[in-house]
């Protein structure tokens, strides 16, 4: 793309003679290329073509063309801030020769970054520009500016503004040069609380040579190199700056240091005054930081905020002062007491009388879940079994200590046992997301098989959720009667089911946490030797969670008597529900017995080594 820019030309002179006659005008304008906006970064030759450009205009002292940043001064004969700079004049050999009839071409080579005196520049710190404009004038009015955009560079939309006025010692007479005009240093670059200028300004009486002004206003302190060396010059004494939209202006008072006066070779005394200075220099916009935008009515709004001034106060919206610090930075909490609906906070500067703003939305009250503090567990174990145990003869599965058998998935049977999956009561629970918490829950369940001589107790499961996956314990009982092979045994906290809550459905509404689906899966293969295998699929199971403000929505009672159904003329339960062994074989009806002692047996063998765990408010 070829980028064209123009402007009016100054008026043409009139001829003196009578009649007068105007003569005709010439618009400057340039055409560039290759495309300005994707040049690239290590260097890229640019082709300037210029037209309109009149040789009589700006009474022939022709025209500048520089490529750089547009700092203060850009257009002055001692700037030293460009990496190409020439003079564009008729006839004019050592720089750009402009042609009678008002043409010219120019092609340099542009750099992202480069070294101009003692400074690099980069355009990833300030944005850089072809500059035409009319040599020696401070008229305007026929600048020409392109921006220059390097490829991967994104630079900084607003050139940088400062200088310092400071003539070192009043009465002395001193050579300015490398961009120090008068008494005016130029500004290269800042902090919150520092900025260097560049420039120079030689003295004969003292012989001295004094660059890279530098201010510290933490340190209080202003630096400069004298002859080449660096000097802690002089201590700074000063208010606070006053702004103008984001430039800061100081006025300081400089005494001379004992090395300042060394630098000088005596020529002064320390603690000498020396002429006051007055600093411009660029400051980003303060900014004002919430740590979270959505905030309950009444709850805490934390905010952090930047680009103050170092140690004024700042009120927030005239309800609270904080003390900046040192770099201007400031930080506090303060109660959202305004009505539900979106607001303002703001931030002034007493001093600096700078503002900033952060939105932010106060939320009706209302409960949500940050603790868990009620709740319950509905879970099965597994269907197929608590089937098993129901179509035997005086067996029956019940609930103690707060747990119950619900009819929620029950099967009937013959012997009028309540078959559904079991609810267990809420102890305890260290909460920390949706997605992470530990919780503990009370009440026993007990399957009782007389005819098999065994008894289970089922009691106090406690479910580990992490992410989409968890774990479900539970302390285990095994009651034994009558010629079992089995031995009674009592253990606590042992591992039964990994769970996973991949495909599980999970609301948060008015307090109240719910997942249900959570998919169960036998951990390992001998908890259940004979009768079922690890991996093997146990019932889902759902968890209904509430902080101390909810209310549960109503939950699962305990069941009533199952409906009586006709008793098959096989007692042995079905094949689906047998062991392998029994399935296999057509083994005698006792032969369930026998394999359900093996397998509590196995199991707690190898429970025995199994790792425990404890309640949520402890660790072993």
């Amino acid at each position: 793309m070829r980028r064209t820019l123009a402007v009016l030309a100054t008026a043409a002179a009139l001829t003196t003679a009578a009649p007068a006659v105007a003569q005709e005008q010439m618009t400057p304008s340039v055409t560039v290329s290759p495309n300005v906006s994707a040049l690239d970064p290590a260097g890229e030759k640019l082709t300037i073509t210029g037209t309109g450009f009149d040789p009589r205009a700006n009474e022939g002292k022709g025209w500048g063309v520089r490529v750089g940043p547009k700092r203060d001064g850009w257009r002055g004969r001692t700037t030293t801030t460009s990496q190409y700079s020439k003079l564009l004049k008729e006839n004019w050999a050592v720089g750009i020769d402009l042609k009678p009839d008002g043409t010219w071409q120019a092609t340099p080579t542009v750099r992202a970054t480069y070294k101009a005196g003692s400074e690099e520049f980069s355009a990833a710190t300030e944005q850089l520009y072809l500059m035409i404009f009319s040599w020696d004038n401070p008229e305007t009015g026929n600048d020409l500016v392109v921006p220059l955009q390097f490829t991967g560079i994104t630079s900084p939309s607003e050139p940088r503004q400062g200088s310092l006025h400071w003539p070192v010692v009043a009465g002395w007479n001193g050579t300015p040069s490398a961009g120090t005009t008068g008494q005016t240093w130029p500004y290269t670059s800042s902090t919150q609380t520092t900025a260097e200028f560049g420039g120079r300004i030689d003295f004969a009486a003292p012989k001295a040579r004094i660059t890279k002004p530098r201010v510290d206003l933490g340190a209080k302190t202003l630096t400069v190199d004298v002859n080449g060396v660096t000097v802690p010059f002089a201590g700074i004494k000063a208010g606070q700056p006053t702004f103008n939209g984001n430039t800061a202006t100081l006025r300081m008072e400089l005494e001379l240091t004992e090395k300042g006066s060394t630098a000088l070779n005596g020529f002064l005394p320390a603690n000498t005054a020396l002429a006051p200075a007055t600093m411009t220099y660029p400051v980003a916009a303060p900014t004002l930081t919430l740590t979270q935008t959505e905030i309950p009515q009444n709850g805490t709004l934390s905010f952090t905020g930047q680009g103050f001034s170092a140690g004024e106060q700042v009120s927030l919206d005239g309800r609270a002062t904080f003390t900046a610090d040192q770099e201007g930075g400031v930080a506090g909490e303060l109660a959202a007491t305004a009505a539900p609906g979106r607001h303002t906070l703001t931030a002034t500067g007493l001093d600096s009388r700078r503002t900033a703003d952060a939105t932010y939305t106060v939320k009706a009250a209302g409960c949500e879940v940050t603790s868990i503090t009620k709740g319950t567990l509905l879970w099965g174990f597994k269907k197929s079994f608590r089937e098993y145990v129901g179509k035997g003869s005086g067996n029956s599965i019940t609930g103690t200590n707060g747990a119950v058998v619900t009819d929620v998935d029950a099967s009937p049977n013959t012997n009028g046992v309540t078959t559904g999956a079991h609810q267990y009561p809420f102890k305890e629970a260290r909460y920390t997301s949706a997605t992470q918490f530990e919780v503990a829950f009370g009440g026993t369940i007990t399957f009782t098989y007389p005819g098999h001589f065994f008894t289970i107790h089922l009691a106090n499961p406690k479910v580990t959720v992490k992410d989409a996956k968890g774990t479900l314990s539970a302390d285990v009982e095994l009651v034994t009667s009558g010629p079992t092979p089995g031995k009674p045994a009592k253990l606590t906290g042992v591992e039964l089911a990994d769970l996973d809550l991949a495909a599980a459905k999970t609301t948060d509404d008015a307090g109240v946490l719910t997942i249900t689906g959570v998919r169960s899966t036998l951990t390992n293969s001998e908890a259940f030797a004979g009768f079922y295998g690890a991996g093997d699929k146990l019932d889902d199971l759902t968890l209904t969670l509430g902080s101390s403000c909810s209310a549960l929505p109503q939950q699962p009672g305990p069941a009533g008597p199952p409906p009586v159904v006709q008793a098959p003329q096989d007692l042995v339960p079905p094949l689906t529900f047998r062991p392998q062994r029994l399935a296999s074989t057509g083994a005698s009806p006792l032969v369930p017995s026998i394999a359900g002692f093996v397998l509590l047996v196995s199991g707690i063998t190898l429970l025995t080594g199994a790792r425990r765990w404890t309640s949520p408010g402890r660790r072993t």
